[in-house]
């Protein structure tokens, strides 16, 4: 529920459009995204503002790589695109701090584009609390990335409410991670690690480099990559965690 109405009708109705969503996907901003999409424009801001919310601590931690990761998925983005994506999330974790300039366009179109708009405002607020509930610093740079956007404070406002009511009491409920795995897992070694993701278990994707260095193949099996062929992820092999 929307406590605090944007200024504009369309962002209001955008809110109440995306919302019930974004629970019917279980409050994971990838599976939202791989419905509604963004416009290639935005893409370049999506990315620039993740790098710039994951070093608000001084580190990029792994379940940052790996948001970022799964956004590229949801895209469906091509080798050539997701080294495009790379080089954006790079340059946004080396910005120190956003100019009152640095996504003009984006402010241009956002009145026009008001559902993708908050779309990208939801994906920025998902990463701020990928660990829960977002640290003072993760939230400021979160706020500051939605309000170059275009968008009025109260959507980011809005959108952590919702998660404040749906995902975030939920950490204190989930077991914690097993200290021994079952046998067959633990002697296969294909036991992926996990992670939480605002307080939901996450059982993050296998790099696509293993122990010894080598690449892994990119998954073509139609079973496990619902019909489409899936390039393996770049981002951790260029960036690695910092």
């Amino acid at each position: 529920m929307v406590k605090r109405r944007p200024a504009s009708r369309r962002l209001d109705n955008a809110l109440r459009y995306l919302l019930p969503r974004l629970t019917h996907c279980q409050n994971q901003a990838e599976e939202l995204l791989e419905q509604q999409r963004l416009p290639f424009f935005s893409q370049r801001y999506l990315f620039f503002f993740l790098g710039h919310i994951a070093k608000a601590e001084g580190t990029v931690g792994k379940a940052d790589i790996h948001y970022a990761e799964a956004l590229m998925v949801a895209l469906s983005l091509n080798r050539r695109q997701r080294k495009r994506a790379v080089r954006w999330f790079t340059q946004g974790k080396t910005t120190g701090q956003l100019g009152p300039l640095k996504a003009w366009w984006l402010k241009m179109v956002t009145p026009l584009l008001a559902r993708r708009a908050v779309m990208l405002a939801i994906c920025l607020c998902h990463s701020a609390q990928l660990h829960g509930r977002p640290s003072q610093a993760r939230r400021y740079r979160c706020e500051d990335a939605v309000v170059q956007s275009g968008l009025p404070v109260g959507v980011s406002d809005d959108i952590f409410d919702h998660y404040a009511a749906q995902v975030w009491p939920q950490a204190a409920t989930l077991p914690p991670a097993p200290k021994k795995l079952p046998g067959r897992l633990r002697d296969s070694g294909h036991y992926p690690p996990r992670f939480f993701t605002g307080g939901q278990a996450y059982l993050a994707p296998q790099s696509v480099f293993n122990t010894s260095g080598q690449t892994r193949p990119a998954t073509t099996d139609p079973r496990r990559t619902g019909g489409r062929k899936r390039t393996p992820a770049t981002l951790s092999a260029s960036l690695g965690v910092h």
